[in-house]
């Protein structure tokens, strides 16, 4: 699990990914894919080049509603955001928490072989 609280506007939001995330992602978006969506944010945004805002916005509300179940639903969550949600400024905190979700921080162990 991995968690980071971010100060939008005032506002402290928390945002939570587990293993169960990209499942969570796939029943409140039918048809979206959370590593394919992810790993097209990352890349486009190492390369500096644009992202799909949607997929974004669909990944970061995921989060929110993974750390509070009681928000809103997107659309009203958004809206509470008077001056807009700052895409730009909390990429950088959100992205980090997703892959955090997807290292292990154990050490690898080694491959046996059974003998026959």
């Amino acid at each position: 699990m991995a968690e980071t609280t971010v100060n939008i506007y005032g506002k402290d939001v928390t945002f939570k990914v587990t293993g169960q995330t990209p499942l969570m992602y796939r029943a409140m978006f039918p048809g979206s894919d959370f590593l394919k969506d992810f790993m097209n944010l990352e890349k486009n945004q190492a390369q500096g080049k644009a992202f799909e805002s949607i997929e974004f916005y669909q990944m970061v509300y995921c989060l929110a509603k993974k750390a509070d179940p009681e928000i809103l639903e997107m659309n009203a969550w958004l809206d509470t955001f008077e001056d807009g949600f700052p895409v730009m400024e909390i990429v950088n905190d959100v992205l980090p928490l997703i892959q955090a979700n997807f290292i292990s921080n154990q050490p690898k162990k080694k491959p046996t072989r059974s003998k026959k």
